[in-house]
């Protein structure tokens, strides 16, 4: 019995991807109306780096991963408001890509994002939009 225990504890935590095995959770998930999603990871209260992992991961409506990115101090455009009271998000958001065929997602936190995929320097289409935040 205790191997068959140790056995699907073992499978859940393999099945589960290594967020999930190490207890981390999304901090933030955006859904946009088309189901695109971005999931935002934040350091745990107490640690102030971004530069761990992967901080920002882009699904598409299937689940698939598009993109992950980690928080980068080069890129010009990266935008992230967090109070540092309630670890909420507010006003601009801009993560993701800068460059072609990446992306990212711009807009502002309790209005609607945008999720944009780069196709030329200056040029980008719509993927995705909406509302649609889970904390």
């Amino acid at each position: 019995m205790r191997t068959i225990l140790i056995f699907f504890a073992f499978t859940v935590l393999l099945l589960s991807g290594p967020f999930a095995a190490l207890g981390l959770g999304p901090s933030f998930a955006w859904r946009g109306d088309k189901g695109y999603r971005v999931e935002i990871y934040l350091p745990a209260p107490g640690e102030n780096s971004f530069e761990k992992s992967d901080n920002f991961v882009f699904t598409d409506p299937q689940g698939k991963r598009l993109a992950q990115y980690p928080k980068s101090s080069t890129n010009p455009y990266f935008q992230l408001h967090l109070s540092p009271k309630n670890r909420r998000l507010a006003g601009d958001l801009d993560v993701g890509g800068e460059k072609p065929g990446e992306y990212f997602l711009k807009g502002r936190v309790g209005g609607t994002l945008e999720l944009f995929k780069i196709l030329a320097p200056g040029r980008e289409v719509v993927v995705d939009r909406g509302r649609e935040w889970e904390e």
